[in-house]
């Protein structure tokens, strides 16, 4: 009442009745007592001189003579209410009449009530003669909106629960609070067509679990709430015949059943019972209806929440197969890491991944399955097995109940005692590669959910067999193309003793002649004077040109023989993954010059070529694998030396440097630099660009694998070869080698 304004004390008019009424006075009273509101008339003095029967029987009264005339206003008011009501009569006569408030309102026997009053001035303007008071009681209308409020919080505190079990009680606990019962219960409907929750019941109200299944021949009146999806109040329970007390409950007289549902999908029902019978008013029915959906939604909340954990599990388990079968680069690899993950969001007794293979065959890529006898790696046929419809529609397969009656029965293929089935296909675009199936022992195993689940199993399951296929591929491939590279390098190392083989047969005649020439003359001392002396000196000539032969032998042998055929180099270089093993070492670049100039200086001084050295003192090592380095530097001064058929000059510059190479990650590393350059006919134009690629020579007859393995065995040690020419002045191949190599794994 604090809203409306103070105003001073009416005045008194006297307890006449008014006479300013613009109906006849007859009509006017008729009008009142036909109003569906208690109705009571005053004076100024708030003397009652009216009452409608309504009001008369509200306040107690048998008859309106027993009010009217005899009473006042406050009589009827509680006594703290008194204050509220002379405040609220001046803001009448102040503004004529005043909005609805609620008062505690008083009847004859001094029991109090809730009442609404709405009050008016009657009397012309300017000139009142009493008030009109409209009274109705809103006792159970705001009992109803304590109630709902009450329901309101429990359901905001219901929504931020998580265990099915809290919110039950707290529901249970709530109905018996605001409906005053004898026995509550909450039981959630299972696939199995019983009901389970817990029961609420007892003056110290005990909770305890109850189940209640419910069977064909003995029908229950909750089944037909819960299907029906309709509230049941029954007055007298005995005269119901499909109400079965649940037991360990006390018996109940009236009871009302209120359905739990979710979007017409039944969860259970809520249930309150009174020992009394016809207890229930609609306000409780209304109260259960209101609770039972609070109840709904948080039991709903609860389902998607576990749901959705549930999901978030299985897509962490997703995410953790991706991971684990990604890295797997074996198809058995990948089967047996997508098993092992699998388990976790797929329940299975048996496992089964095949790919397909012409006629009707399939090849075992994983079984779990031991008493069948296949193996992983069998070609096995799969007519009229669960495999062939896979790959056959395209689509995947769920058997709940495997029955061999039935008419597409096909075979397990694990055999006897499966009785569930899941099989989706295994894709690559558009094409079946394959099946993965699990299978089961139990009859009703896999859902829908689990349909999703493997299936987005079997994506990742696709691309992981495809990719292990592909990397599988890509070895052979490797493999083929290391052995052409190691034939490409050792049939660049034959072409190139076929350069050399006349000035190295020059080198080596030069010293059998001699030691044939002194053969002789060591015969004719041994049949002349035989004089020791001489036979020593000839002997020791013999042996010493004998030694030059040999070590020219050894230097063909060791530049030219066979990878890896006698240990002291790598049988194979790998172009693309060369790392620094053991196969490399700290090699000096100038003594590996020195090797080769020694080896070419007959076919430098037969074609007329001279070499200048220009090397930096303090050139530091570099780690290499020696041997396909001084292939690479054999080739480019052979080069060089076909590219001044009538002489001329080589000129051979080392240095030490910093540069941006392959090894070197993001900064420049030291370096090592070695440059050869010609006075030759140079490289045209139109060639220059391509002059590393194979098949691509300025020679005639020229195979196109010699720089092409040069520019190979560069790289693959991390390092650049780069060729500068113009035609008519001479070339230059400039080579860069990062001092170190970067260690395996790095």
């Amino acid at each position: 009442m604090s809203e409306i304004p103070p105003e001073a004390n009416p005045r008194s008019r006297g307890a006449e009745m008014p006479r300013s009424l613009a109906v006849p006075e007859d009509l006017f009273y008729r009008l009142l007592q036909a109003s569906p509101e208690a109705i009571l008339i005053t004076d100024l003095d708030t003397r009652i001189l009216f009452a409608s029967d309504r009001a008369a029987a509200l306040f107690g009264f048998s008859s309106t003579a027993e009010i009217a005339g005899a009473y006042g206003l406050k009589a009827l008011l509680a006594p703290e209410e008194r204050e509220n009501a002379e405040t609220m009569m001046a803001y009448v006569l102040s503004k004529g009449s005043a909005p609805p408030v609620r008062l505690t309102l008083v009847r004859r026997d001094g029991s109090r009530f809730l009442g609404e009053t709405s009050t008016a001035l009657i009397g012309e303007a300017g000139n009142p003669t009493g008030f009109m008071v409209t009274v109705r009681d809103v006792t159970r209308q705001k009992l109803l909106e304590d109630r709902l409020q009450i329901i309101y919080e429990l359901g905001q505190d219901l929504a931020l629960r998580r265990d099915q079990t809290e919110i039950i009680q707290k529901t249970l606990a709530m109905a018996a609070r605001l409906l005053g019962v004898d026995m509550a219960l909450c039981g959630l409907l299972d696939p199995n067509q019983t009901f389970r929750g817990f029961c609420l019941s007892g003056p110290e109200a005990v909770l305890q679990p109850f189940s209640l299944p419910v069977v064909d021949d003995q029908p229950d009146i909750r089944l037909v709430v819960a299907r029906t999806n309709q509230t049941i109040h029954l007055d007298h329970t005995d005269a119901e015949p499909l109400f079965r007390a649940v037991p360990g409950t006390p018996p109940v007289q009236s009871v009302v059943i209120a359905p739990l549902s979710i979007r017409g999908k039944p969860l259970g029902v809520l249930e309150v019972g009174s020992r009394q019978p016809a207890y229930f008013s609609r306000e409780d029915i209304s109260t259960l209806q209101v609770l039972a959906g609070q109840a709904s939604v948080a039991l709903e909340n609860v389902d998607l929440h576990d749901q959705m954990q549930s999901w978030l599990d299985y897509l962490m388990t997703l995410f953790e197969l991706a991971q684990s079968i990604s890295g797997s680069l074996s198809v058995d690899e990948v089967c047996t890491a997508f098993t092992h993950f699998s388990r976790r969001i797929v329940p299975q007794d048996e496992t089964w991944i095949v790919l397909r293979e012409p006629d009707s065959h399939a090849r075992i890529a994983y079984t779990s399955n031991t008493a069948s006898g296949i193996q992983a790696g069998d070609i096995v046929p799969v007519q009229n097995t669960v495999v062939s419809r896979v790959l056959a529609t395209k689509k995947p397969v769920l058997r709940q109940n495997i029955l061999p009656s039935d008419p597409e029965h096909v075979e397990p293929l694990s055999g006897e005692g499966i009785a569930s089935q899941l099989a989706v296909p295994l894709r690559r675009g558009r094409e079946i590669i394959g099946a993965w199936i699990v299978e089961s022992r139990t009859a009703g195993t896999y859902q829908a959910d689990h349909l999703v689940l493997a299936q987005l199993g079997a994506y990742l399951l696709s691309n992981a067999i495809h990719n292990a296929q592909l990397y599988r591929a890509l070895q052979d491939q490797m493999q083929k193309l290391h052995a052409t590279q190691a034939y490409l390098v050792q049939t660049e190392r034959m072409a190139a003793l076929g350069r050399l083989m006349a000035s190295i047969a020059h080198e080596i005649n030069n010293p059998v002649q001699a030691a044939s020439g002194f053969l002789e003359l060591l015969q004719e001392e041994l049949d002349d004077t035989a004089r020791p002396d001489k036979i020593r000196q000839y002997a020791r000539i013999v042996e010493e040109e004998l030694d030059r032969v040999a070590a020219i032998v050894h230097r063909m042998r060791y530049f030219f023989r066979s990878p890896g055929q006698d240990g002291t180099e790598p049988a194979d270089l790998d172009f693309v993954h060369f790392e620094a093993t053991a196969e490399t070492q700290i090699v000096d670049v100038h003594g590996l010059l020195e090797n080769v100039l020694q080896l070419t200086r007959k076919k430098l001084e037969h074609s007329g070529v001279s070499v200048e050295r220009q090397w930096e003192p303090s050139l530091p090592p570099v780690q290499a694998e020696p041997g396909y380095l001084k292939q690479a530097f054999l080739n480019l001064v052979l080069n060089a030396v076909d590219a001044m058929p009538g002489g001329g000059v080589l000129q051979i510059t080392t240095r030490a440097c910093t540069a941006d190479l392959p090894a070197a990650g993001e900064s420049p590393q030291p370096a090592v630099q070695v440059i050869f350059s010609d006075t030759g006919t140079g490289i045209p134009d139109d060639v220059l660009p391509h002059i590393f690629e194979p098949m691509v020579s300025t020679k005639s007859g020229g195979t196109g694998f010699g720089l092409f393995t040069c520019y190979q065995i560069v790289s693959a040690h991390r390092g650049r070869i780069e060729a500068n020419s113009r035609a008519g002045r001479g070339s230059t191949f400039t080579v860069t080698l990062p001092v170190t190599q970067p260690s395996p794994g790095s």
